[in-house]
């Protein structure tokens, strides 16, 4: 990918106006479809009126999650829906495809078709972006939610992966006391050498727990009716994982917690970062393709 190529930036959300934004100012003939619904209207990208003038483009960059339901490309601010079998045949051969989470399915028929593929959702430098974004916006969430200040709050994070490890520094950099339960026993080693206070989740009800805010970052569901018993009535409950959940709403609404749903929150909360970061990431893949060539 050099600057010689021309970009087409289909769907997405804002974010993904920014990475054309971006990709533009380094130099790329970027342009956007599907974008017609957002308001102000983002003028300083050309826009393409038609989806197959578009995809003509010798690069062509999807959202993030390129889809949702498997079927049409997630563009929530495009006037029609905009199916993959629309993409599909109307992709002339030879073009490169970045998509993020894209559907095995369509990443399959693309290549069939004589398109080259790559998901920038799997690169590990994006995951810790925006892992990065999704902490700082959430530690904002809680300034706003919790009735207590941070400094001396009591927290529980359940899990400690890539958004765990920068929630639980973010929190202590306000003087929360932080309390990370997590099933790897590598996760909770980092979590007590960064000053935390680190435990099997399995121990967790072990005894009462008493806790201003819990926080799930784990993508399965760990948190359930036996270990809401274990907590405080009026733990504040934040939950940021995608479905199947980590915590159980229903038996949180029937034990009368307050749950806060908070997905996404790189996209809501810091779209020019996170796009300038996905644009970043697709230059990389781009970058370490013509290495390797």
């Amino acid at each position: 990918m050099t600057a010689k190529n021309t970009v087409s930036v289909i769907g997405g959300d804002s974010r993904l106006l920014y990475a054309a934004r971006r990709l533009g100012s380094k130099g790329f003939d970027s342009r956007v479809y599907g974008f017609e619904l957002y308001t102000p209207p983002f003028e300083e990208i050309p826009a393409e009126k038609k989806l197959n003038e578009a995809l003509l483009s010798d690069v062509i960059v999807f959202g993030l999650p390129c889809s949702r339901n498997g079927k049409t490309l997630w563009a929530p601010f495009c006037e029609t829906e905009i199916t993959f079998e629309d993409i599909i045949k109307n992709v002339p051969c030879g073009r490169t495809v970045y998509g993020g989470m894209m559907p095995g399915a369509m990443k399959e028929r693309l290549k069939n078709g004589g398109c080259t593929v790559y998901d920038y959702g799997e690169s590990e430098a994006l995951l810790l972006y925006n892992a990065m974004l999704t902490a700082e916006a959430l530690t904002g969430i809680l300034i706003t939610k919790l009735p207590c200040s941070l400094s001396g709050a009591d927290i529980a994070i359940t899990g400690y992966g890539r958004i765990g490890f920068y929630l639980a520094r973010f929190l202590r950099s306000f003087g929360a006391k932080v309390t990370v339960f997590s099933r790897d026993p590598a996760g909770l080693a980092r979590a007590q050498t960064l000053g935390m206070e680190a435990q099997h989740l399995k121990s967790f009800c072990d005894k009462k727990r008493w806790f201003s805010a819990l926080i799930n970052t784990a993508p399965s569901q760990i948190i359930g009716r036996k270990e809401l018993e274990a907590l405080n009535k009026d733990c504040v409950l934040f939950e940021t994982a995608s479905a199947p959940f980590g915590i159980d709403a229903r038996a949180s609404e029937e034990l009368g917690f307050t749950l806060h749903s908070a997905p996404s929150l790189p996209g809501r909360y810091s779209p020019l970062s996170a796009g300038y970061f996905i644009a970043d990431a697709i230059e990389n893949i781009a970058g370490e393709v013509e290495n390797s060539g």
